[in-house]
């Protein structure tokens, strides 16, 4: 059954229904749970939605078809009464129909005298099984919320449904098992979020071909074009920027440009008789050159632009890159500062500088110190979107929930919260319709 079909026992963060408020309580107590009135007006428009959705599929008119329809069903009589935290719910459902509410003995489970008494799972498990199997799994993942009247609700109701957008992975490193299931945009019944959209990165022009045919799978399945900084050589950086402004006039569709950046990590893996030095100087020169290249593409085709920016903790690159975006003229630029692994001064200095800069948050920005303390002092996430990095840093995009749950920790709001505004940023970032 939906996971809000019985508020008290909900979960909204984990999108489970277990199976009594003890239970709730003891794993959930950090969580947030379906209360107040905005979140109970929510859980009103998904009932109905839900309610619709069943009597729809069972060829039936109206709530009062749905009632009499569940009346007829060979239910034995129960003596069983709502408690009274599901009267509560039952009173609120009423309420919000124009319906008046009754008193606790009122609300019979059998046969249900409101069609809320339908939500019961002891009629639930005598109705469902009347569905198809498709409309099962429909209901099961199933989230529309609709007016007592049947129209389509406004949209200025909290969701409920819990998605995520992962703004920076590596499809087409991905196994070809996480190409289907995993990767579906819509609802997992095993996973704690949905996607509402994956930003796909591709930084290998040897796997550029398969743009086409994986952007194919999802619409909400997005993508960026850049080259990552160890690929590039003092020989092959100009040929390197060739074949990313032919991709790009290729794939007009692509959001924006990157991964490029500056990488002061990278290291030389040529014979040993080369002299080791004089290959990482020609190799950083080489991404200096390429992201000046790449810095006057993206003003040209106005593209979010993002960026790799590494070095063994000194802060050295960052200041680099910051400096470089300056001189270019690119301070109003949409930026996506990936994997963002850095303190507080760093950040301001960014943020400062850049005022449409946003910083990703990975698993590896929850593992380093420095970040760790920025977040702590960071008094809200109005800059930060999260990214799971799959394959490098998870095994792929569903993995971001857990991402989301590490960094509301540090704000001490809920996962929820801190997704919407994540999310909120993405889409800001990124042009999505969210």
């Amino acid at each position: 059954m939906p996971w809000f079909m019985n508020p008290v026992t909900a979960c909204i963060d984990c999108q489970t229904s277990e199976g009594c408020g003890k239970q709730l309580s003891r794993f959930h107590g950090r969580h947030q749970l379906i209360s107040g009135e905005a979140l109970i007006q929510a859980w009103f428009l998904l009932m109905n939605g839900m309610f619709i959705f069943i009597y729809q599929r069972l060829g039936l008119g109206s709530f009062t078809d749905l009632l009499e329809y569940v009346a007829a069903i060979n239910l034995s009589a129960t003596p069983l009464r709502f408690s009274e935290e599901e009267c509560f719910f039952l009173r609120e459902y009423d309420k919000r129909a124009g319906l008046e509410p009754l008193t606790a003995e009122g609300y019979m489970i059998f046969p249900p005298t409101r069609i809320i008494a339908v939500s019961n799972y002891l009629i639930m498990a005598r109705l469902l099984p009347k569905l198809s199997e498709t409309a099962q799994t429909m209901l099961k993942s199933g989230a529309r919320y609709v007016t007592f009247d049947g129209s389509n609700a406004p949209c200025d109701h909290p969701f409920l449904n819990i998605g995520i957008i992962d703004s920076h992975f590596h499809m087409d490193l991905l196994p070809s098992r996480h190409l289907t299931s995993d990767l579906s945009l819509k609802r997992s019944m095993t996973s704690k979020a949905r996607l509402l959209y994956a930003i796909a990165n591709y930084v290998f022009p040897g796997q550029w071909s398969k743009i086409s045919a994986q952007m194919g799978m999802d619409p909400k399945l997005k993508f960026t074009l850049g080259v990552h900084p160890h690929m590039i050589t003092g020989k092959t950086a100009i040929s390197l920027f060739n074949k990313l402004e032919g991709k790009l006039d290729e794939h007009p569709e692509a959001i924006g440009i990157g991964e490029v950046g500056l990488d002061l990590t990278t290291t030389c893996r040529c014979r040993q008789t080369h002299n080791k030095n004089r290959c990482f100087q020609d190799k950083i020169d080489a991404q200096r050159q390429f992201l000046r290249l790449t810095f006057q593409l993206v003003k040209r085709l106005d593209k979010v632009l993002v960026l790799h920016v590494r070095d063994k903790g000194t802060g050295e690159a960052a200041k680099e890159v910051l400096s470089l975006l300056l001189e270019c003229d690119l301070s109003n630029t949409r930026i996506h500062r990936h994997c963002f692994v850095g303190g507080e001064e760093e950040y301001r200095q960014w943020s400062t500088s850049l005022p449409n800069c946003y910083f990703s948050i990975s698993s590896a920005s929850l593992k380093d110190s420095r970040t760790i303390a920025w977040l702590l002092l960071l008094e809200k996430p109005d800059r930060l979107i999260l990214e799971t990095d799959s394959p490098y840093l998870a095994d792929d995009p569903m993995s971001i929930y857990d991402i989301a749950e590490g960094v509301a920790h540090y704000f001490g709001i809920t996962t929820s919260e801190l997704i919407r505004v994540c999310n909120k940023n993405a889409a800001k970032l990124y042009n999505l319709a969210w």
